[in-house]
This record gives structure tokens, sequence and C-alpha cells, in this order.
């Protein structure tokens, strides 16, 4: 009872905090909606860190979500909803029983609101930076995301032996070496993830790379020709590493997208855009950055760059979400037709390398040392601390 009286003047004061930080900066009602509730939700989830399960099954679906290339997240729809999910198969009621329901019973004697429903749909999670740092004895602190999405130092709740909360000041540091919960939102929409545990890795023009699945050496064979119209000339992503973080330690790790636009003929006569799917890589985590871990794509991004299309565009980018309403406009060519091609990324995403590359200069300078080394004979491409190489396979055209 005293810690939930805590929790209560907590809460009680928290909207006054919120306006005075809104004096300084202009938020929207929807953003102060979302931070007040964040607060609240980590002030909910340290009261249950009394009991140990709940470390063990919350670190177990973040240990999920990593095996299927996202990042070190638990969402609150596969730790408190019993429906399905798309990364645990079998009985959905064992997904983290603990957590369920205690945390669900909390917020009945607190709220008696909506709040599980609003964690759910809004696609809030547990972010748990540095995971595989945890030696799986200390007791989680749990914060949240603030208003300045640029803050390095946030308050944390820690439950005492006595039962009630108290507060700490932690920054990355702290995090490395202790166990910190950050309670947040997803940039992407769960509906919009495909259904890992059934081997599906395709959703919505978006290929979602698994870090853990076994992968093959491309096969290049050596002295193919590179302009010849009976064969097929497939583009990869190879070899990848990051070595800057591009999001502050409470928001996450990297997540990299590429994408290849080109042009092709309509009924022999007229030039068009055309882009190719999304390669999404696997998350770059806070450790992996750290330690500059080199991970292998070997993703197809290009199915056949044809000796006819001249030039064909390439951006890379982190993805950080909101509407799709960026630009990204290329210059690309079809013989000698030049058209603009383009797509949409997030509003705040981070583009990082944008280029129109002409064919004859890529496939002649691909296999040529730039300074950053080669990587199975293929060159190391680099932009905003990210390192990537662009395998090709020659093959016979069977058509």
């Amino acid at each position: 009872m005293i810690a939930l009286c805590f929790v209560l003047t907590i809460l009680s004061c928290s909207d006054d905090n919120v306006s005075q930080v809104d004096k300084k900066e202009v938020y929207s009602k929807e953003q102060i909606k979302l931070v007040s509730t964040l607060r609240k939700t980590a002030l909910d989830i340290c009261l249950i860190t009394s009991n140990k399960e709940t470390f063990q099954e919350i670190r177990a679906i973040v240990n999920l979500n990593i095996k299927f290339g996202q990042d070190e997240n638990a969402r609150f729809k596969d730790l408190i909803e019993n429906g399905q999910s798309v990364y645990y198969t079998g009985n959905q009621l064992k997904k983290a029983p603990t957590v369920n329901r205690l945390f669900t019973n909390l917020c009945q004697s607190i709220n008696n609101d909506s709040t599980e429903t609003f964690l759910i749909n809004n696609n809030i999670q547990i972010y748990w930076p540095y995971s595989e740092n945890w030696d799986e004895s200390k007791v989680p602190v749990v914060t949240y995301e603030p208003l300045n999405k640029m803050a390095t130092e946030v308050v944390a709740y820690k439950l005492n032996q006595n039962g009630t909360i108290d507060s700490l000041i932690v920054d990355e540091e702290y995090a490395k070496n202790n166990p910190v919960w950050v309670i947040n939102q997803n940039n992407t929409d769960y509906d919009n993830l495909p259904n890992f545990i059934k081997g599906k890795t395709v959703k919505n023009n978006i290929i979602y790379l698994i870090e853990n699945s076994s992968k093959l050496p491309l096969n290049v064979a050596e002295n193919l020709p590179l302009n010849d119209s009976t064969y097929v000339y497939s583009l990869y992503i190879g070899s990848m590493k990051a070595v800057k973080q591009w999001d502050t330690w409470i928001a996450g790790g990297s997540e990299f997208k590429f994408r290849m636009v080109g042009a092709k003929l309509v009924g022999g006569v007229q030039s068009t855009d055309y882009s190719m799917a999304i390669v999404s890589a696997p998350a770059f985590t806070r450790n992996d950055i750290s330690n500059k871990k080199t991970k292998i794509l070997n993703s197809l991004i290009n199915i056949d760059w044809g000796i006819r299309e001249t030039a064909n565009g390439f951006a890379l980018w982190e993805d950080d979400g909101g509407s799709s309403s960026q630009p990204v406009k290329f210059d690309v060519g079809y013989d000698k037709i030049k058209v603009s091609a383009e797509f949409k990324i997030g509003s705040v995403d981070d583009l990082i390398y944008q280029i129109a590359l002409d064919r004859n200069s890529f496939f002649s300078i691909n296999k040529v040392d730039n300074g950053n080394g080669l990587v199975d004979g293929f060159a190391y491409n680099t932009s905003g601390g990210v390192y990537w190489t662009m395998p090709w396979i020659i093959t016979k055209r069977a058509y």
C-alpha cells in the first residue's frame, strides 16, 4: 500500500512536471500524453521487479527479438497480451505469465483504466540496452524516454528493500554495467512485422534479415563479362558493420535499411522508374556498434542490373519512424533515356547515403580498394560510420 500511494503521489505531480517542460519547448498533446503514460508505466513496472521471475521472462522475449533481427526489446503485446505473437509459438499464456499477472493486477488495482490496451496498441515496449551484459543477479532499474529525445541522463526508479521506490540519475555508462529497462515506443508497428516464427521474412515490400540464420558464402565467379546481355547481374548487400551510434542510448540501437531504384521500358517505348524491395539489416545493438561487430547479410538487393540500365539509385538510411513523407530522389537511366525516380522514407529517418550509381563505373571500381579494405574481393563502402560491401553474382541468362 505504501508503494502504491507513492506511485499515486508521483503521478498526481506528473502533469505539473510535464507542463513545466512544455513551457520551454513546444510539444503536442499526443506527445505529452505519451510521455505521461511512459512515466506511469515505468513506475508500475518498477513495482513488479520485486519478483525475480519477471527478469528472466523479459530477458527471454528480448532474446527472441534479437534472434529475429530486432533490437533488445520486449513489447507489451508479447508481455501482457495472450494473443498471437510473431516471435513465440505454443501456448500464448506462457509467454510471460508472471509479468502478465503482476502487471495486470497492478494496473487494475491502481487505475482500473485502459492503460494495458494503450500499451499494446501503441507499440510500447521495454527496451533493455546492453542486455547481454546482465549478470542475472542485479535488479533492473526502470526509466522512460523523456520529451527531450536527446537527453543522455534521465531519472530512473528502483524498488528498495522496504517496498517503496527510490529515484536515481542514470546514463549510458551506468546502463553498460547495470540492468536498465527503458519504457519507450517502437517505431515499427507490430502488425507490419512478418510472422518470423512461421519462417516469414518479407512484409510490405520489406525484407527483414535474421542475423542468426545460416549465411552461405556467395559463389562469386571470376572473369565473367560485365557487359553482356546474355548474363544476369545480381547485386547483394554482403558484409556490414557500424561504428557510430545513430540514436541515443535511451532510444535504442540502430536499424539500417537499403534500397535501389532504376528504370525499365514500358511497352518498348517509354521509360519509367521502379523500386526494388527494401532490405532491413538486422538491428545493430549498442554493444554491436561499440564492438564494431561485422555482420554477414548476403541479401539480394537488385535481382538483375541489366546492361541497358545505365544508372541506378542507391540509398542507405537509419530508421527512426514517422510518416513516410521524406523524399529520396535520383536521376536514373535506361539506354539514353533519363528519368527521375523517387521513394519516401520516414519523416524523422536519418538519410545516411544517397547516390545515382553509373553502371559502368560501379562494375569497374567495385573490386578496387577505396581505402577501407576489401572483403571477399569487394570494396568496403562507407558513409556516416556505416560500412558495407556490394558483391555481385553473374549467371548465364536462362531466357
